[in-house]
């Protein structure tokens, strides 16, 4: 009787060993599953701008919404479902995402895309992914949160202006097809010929053909080709006229500050883009004043500080320009960080053409 006692007390400290050592290596994998989890925040801590990750065990499905994230988003909850989350985003591509991390969970397909929110104007690129967990036995999805709010602000100014450009190039080119002669236009691999010129490019007999050039720097220049009708000489100075006009009106239309001037140095015309460069009134400016008077005004302005001897330098400059046989460059630091790029080059018709360019 006792020896049966003794068995089934032997049988029975066996089984309480094993519970216990069941229960150690349970806690210590469920320890280490905790130290991997806690491991991969720590290497996803350090996306950009935040992550989300999920995965699923057997009866749970565990979320984890990233520090960084939750604040860029305004949310306290660590463990919101993806769904929550993107709603908090008030984004007309909600449905469109839902279904995107959808496929990426059940379907294994990774994904890019971008969303943006309507109320705060933030926008942001999401990226889809799986992560495989050896240790963990398990898939973990991944989408990584870049805010691009400041590039894409960038890139929708950008996009404007190009529409804008595009609307002044429209502008000027139907300006130039109103025009009753030939006109050729190039700079760099930019061309373009009026309608009038299409029409009678092979009739080169009966027009005088003039070119206008003009040097920006050492790769590109500015090739203006007009033709004039022989038939009449009223036709040839209206023609003059109107040619004269074009070409002011494209100076004034270039990117660029423009200010010529007659072989006695008195300025003869100037742009917009000129006058605001050196702050100069534009009343002053029509008084065709010369080239040493718009230096000492630029100098009363204090805007050439970092000139230490204006005296010097304004005698150099005026040496330069009464002797100017080809392009000279130079760059102007003027007060309030500006940087201006002054180019100076001997006019087609003689006379100078001053072209200033801010970096």
């Amino acid at each position: 009787m006792n020896t049966i006692w003794i068995f089934i007390f032997f049988i029975f400290i066996i089984l309480f060993c094993w519970i216990l050592f069941l229960l150690f290596k349970t806690k210590k994998q469920f320890k280490k599953s905790q130290n991997d989890l806690l491991q991969l925040k720590d290497i996803l801590y350090t996306a950009p701008h935040g992550y989300y990750f999920e995965y699923q065990t057997t009866d749970k499905i565990f979320s984890y919404c990233s520090d960084k994230l939750r604040l860029l988003l305004n949310i306290t909850d660590k463990t919101s479902p993806f769904q929550n989350l993107i709603k908090n985003i008030n984004s007309k591509e909600y449905h469109t995402v839902l279904k995107l991390f959808y496929d990426l969970k059940e379907q294994e397909k990774p994904f890019d895309t971008e969303i943006t929110d309507s109320t705060t104007q933030m926008h942001f690129s999401l990226n889809g992914r799986i992560i495989y967990s050896t240790i963990l036995n398990q898939k973990l999805f991944i989408v990584w949160f870049n805010n691009h709010s400041f590039e894409h602000q960038r890139l929708l100014i950008e996009q404007k202006e190009a529409q804008i450009l595009s609307e002044k190039i429209n502008i000027f080119s139907s300006a130039l097809n109103l025009i009753p002669f030939p006109i050729s236009l190039k700079k760099g691999n930019f061309s373009f010929i009026n309608t009038f010129f299409k029409k009678n490019e092979t009739e080169t007999t009966n027009f005088h053909w003039n070119e206008l050039k003009a040097s920006f720097d050492e790769a590109e220049s500015l090739s203006l080709r007009y033709g004039q009708d022989k038939t009449s000489e009223e036709g040839l100075q209206v023609l003059l006229k109107d040619t004269e006009t074009t070409y002011k009106q494209l100076l004034k239309e270039l990117p660029l500050g423009v200010a010529l001037f007659n072989s006695t140095g008195k300025l003869q015309f100037f742009n917009s883009i000129f006058s605001n460069h050196w702050m100069l009134d534009h009343s002053f400016l029509k008084k065709m004043p010369s080239f040493e008077d718009i230096l000492d005004k630029i100098q009363e302005k204090n805007l050439l500080l970092q000139i230490k001897d204006f005296s010097l330098y304004k005698k150099t400059e005026l040496e330069i320009f009464l002797n100017l046989t080809h392009t000279r460059e130079e760059f102007l630091y003027l007060s309030g960080n500006k940087i201006i790029k002054q180019t100076m080059l001997v006019a087609p018709k003689g006379g100078i053409l001053i072209l200033t360019e801010q970096k």
